[in-house]
């Protein structure tokens, strides 16, 4: 038979020390775990209240948005029908101006230009015929000469005119291209707000959904934190309790000085 190490008194009061110490760390740390769940909850709470606001917010939000978002989209859509209509003026205007550019550039101006030449020849006529007349004091060839000096330069100004046309039928085509992919954009915003106007619509659903879970893990935090503050308790309770009886017995063991009693195990 053989013995057990025994428990002297220096070595009870450092283990009841200890157990101090265990019971002291227990009760601590229990009271910081409560603070700690309660800092939590309050955290917690106040999240699922906001959310909950904010879902109520939202839902009364939703029709006078979705009201705003149609209106928006109605003016999208007559702007958008109203650049259509702008960019098939801008363009007949384009080729109007182009063709009417063309036209003074090269038959009217020739025209003139011929013209021009054709009074001159009848003034010349004319001329030689007058030289015929006695006493004529009125010269119909130098009026007609005016008149042909007057379109000498007409033809001129109309090419002048035509490429003018031209240019700014360049100008109106471009700009009718600006237009149109103007029109375009709107047609995609007027896509998107769309796309918006159903999502609002679904919003209040939402909001009424979102502020009923809000409410329901209010109820199930309040339970949930009510059992962990029980087994903090329960745990650090049970902790503290045994470490401090221990300490006690180990108190007395150091007070008497008396030695265990000896543990016999067989076989030894």
């Amino acid at each position: 038979m053989s013995e057990r190490p025994t428990i002297t008194p220096t070595v009870a009061r450092r283990a009841r020390i200890f157990c101090l110490v265990v019971t002291a760390g227990s009760l601590v740390g229990s009271v910081l775990a409560l603070v700690l769940v309660e800092t939590f909850r309050t955290t917690y709470e106040d999240g699922l209240e906001i959310a909950a606001e904010t879902a109520i917010v939202a839902g009364e939000l939703a029709d006078p948005v979705s009201g705003v978002v149609a209106d928006v989209q109605e003016l999208t859509r007559v702007a958008q029908d109203g650049l259509v209509d702008v960019v098939a003026l801008v363009e007949n205007a384009a080729v109007t101006a182009d063709e009417l550019g063309v036209a003074a550039q090269t038959n009217l101006a020739d025209s003139l230009d011929g013209l021009a030449q054709m009074t001159r020849r009848i003034a010349d006529f004319v001329e030689r015929v007058e030289r015929f007349i006695p006493g004529q004091s009125d010269s119909l060839a130098e009026d007609l000469d005016l008149v042909a000096a007057g379109l000498d330069p007409a033809g001129d100004q109309l090419r002048d005119l035509g490429a003018s046309l031209v240019e700014g039928a360049a100008s109106l085509e471009s700009a009718a291209a600006a237009l149109a992919d103007t029109a375009v954009v709107l047609e995609g915003v007027e896509q998107d707000l769309e796309a918006t106007a159903a999502s609002i619509t679904g919003l209040p659903a939402l909001a009424a959904d979102l502020e009923a879970r809000a409410t329901e893990l209010q109820d199930q935090l309040w339970l949930q934190l009510w059992v962990l503050r029980l087994l903090i308790v329960s745990v650090g309770g049970v902790a503290a309790a045994g470490a401090y009886a221990a300490a006690q017995v180990l108190g007395d063991v150091a007070r008497r000085g008396v030695e265990p009693a000896v543990v016999a195990v067989p076989g030894g």
